[in-house]
């Protein structure tokens, strides 16, 4: 009992996937490839391409990129450790004792500003404008379409029979059967009046009035009908002349209007064009001739100015130069000895400071750097010789026997 309830629980529980599965179903497309290859002669070595993860062999679609290196080369390696750099001190350049030459200022020369003739203005011609031909508009004609023809057809109802027999009998038991149809051949002759007459009139009255009536009033509706056809069909010819006149009357009265149009403007164009012409010629003509003497009397009040401050420059300058050439000198001189001083000490500073920054830096960047390979820091990382890199594998050539590759490939992966 306990073994088959066993089972049966067995049974009842879920398919649970290994790691392997639900790696390669969440990556199914990683791309690249990463291992280590222990060679066993010394030589060229072949190796295949393992997922990183699963540790399957993989294929790539095309050749991927291979980097690798060596974990030892034959024999034993030194201990890796981070060298202490030592930065001498750096002497700063003594200063030297500056002796400031005078400046003599040169006299002040002699200023002439050459005239300036502006040239004559060109006579401006704007070209005229002619204006195309007013376009013949045509109006396209109206057609009405035909009126249709319409059949009315002549009504007339049938006149009630015109008359009724008799009957007789000489048998006793059927005479009241012969006398009550006769009765009701009576009764007929009453309510259907008298048979129409060829002459169109109507007997007594009864039915048969009441038909010739009916009659009368349709042949007198579809005369109406008819005079009503006709009417239409004069209407649609009278309409189709008057707009084919009036049709006729705005193409040509828009086709007037708009040559008459075209004329005017390219008159007032004309017009308006030697105006413009005249005006710009005269206004530049004039603008030249003031300009001209303007910049003859701004160059002499200028050559006059320049001239006149340039010897009272010449002389201002050489006095400031002067004091300026004994106060530059001490200061110079003062501050080159106080900047050597500081120099000195900066210097110095620096130099411990870079010396401790490069110790502490390569004390730790090595040992990271073999931790993000890794291999442990007692061994030495070496280049390595490749070749036949495929999508399935590629070789390496190993020194000796027992030597580590650590390669990875990137690349794009089959499915």
């Amino acid at each position: 009992m306990v073994c088959g309830s066993k089972m049966m629980i067995e049974s009842q529980l879920p398919n649970i996937p290994s790691l392997e599965e639900i790696i390669a179903k969440a990556m199914p497309s990683m791309p690249l490839a990463k291992g280590t290859v222990t060679a066993t002669v010394k030589g060229w070595a072949r190796s295949f391409y393992y997922d990183p993860l699963t540790g399957k062999q993989v294929r790539f679609s095309e050749v991927p990129t291979v980097v690798a290196v060596i974990e030892t080369r034959e024999g034993q390696s030194p201990v890796v450790a981070a060298p202490t750099i030592s930065i001498p001190t750096i002497l700063a350049i003594e200063p030297t004792s500056i002796d400031l030459p005078t400046i003599p200022i040169p006299k002040a020369p002699d200023i002439s500003i050459p005239n300036i003739d502006l040239p004559t203005a060109s006579t401006i011609i704007i070209p005229s404008m002619d204006f195309p031909a007013a376009t013949a508009i045509v109006i396209p004609s109206i057609t009405l379409p035909e009126t249709p023809v319409i059949d009315v057809p002549e009504p007339a109802i049938p006149w009630l029979a015109e008359s009724f027999p008799g009957f007789f009998t000489d048998f006793a038991p059927l005479k009241p059967l012969v006398d009550t149809l006769n009765s009701l051949r009576n009764m007929l002759y009453t309510i259907q009046g008298s048979a129409y007459n060829e002459g169109a009139t109507v007997k007594g009255g009864g039915i048969n009035l009441v038909i010739y009536y009916v009659n009368t009033g349709l042949k007198l509706a579809r005369k109406a009908v008819l005079d009503t056809i006709t009417y239409i069909r004069n209407l649609r010819t009278n309409i189709q002349t008057a707009m084919n006149t009036y049709r006729d009357n705005i193409q040509t009265s828009v086709n007037n209007g708009l040559a008459d149009a075209r004329n005017k403007t390219q008159a007032a164009l004309s017009t308006y064009r030697n105006n413009i012409q005249a005006s710009v010629n005269n206004g530049l003509a004039d603008a030249r001739a003031k300009t001209q003497t303007a910049l003859n009397l701004y160059r002499d009040a200028i050559q006059d100015s320049v001239n006149k401050g340039l010897i009272n420059m010449k002389d201002i300058l050489q006095y400031v130069l002067v004091n300026y050439h004994i106060r530059m000198k001490g200061a110079i001189n003062s501050a080159l000895a106080d900047s050597r001083a500081k120099t000195q000490e900066a210097l110095n500073i620096q130099r411990d400071n870079i010396q401790k920054a490069l110790n502490a830096g390569l004390s730790t960047v090595i040992p990271m750097l073999y931790e993000q390979i890794g291999l442990p820091t007692d061994q030495l990382i070496s280049p390595v010789s490749l070749r036949n890199v495929t999508t399935e594998s590629f070789e390496f050539y190993a020194l000796s026997p027992g030597i580590k590759l650590h390669y990875v490939a990137i690349g794009k992966r089959r499915a």
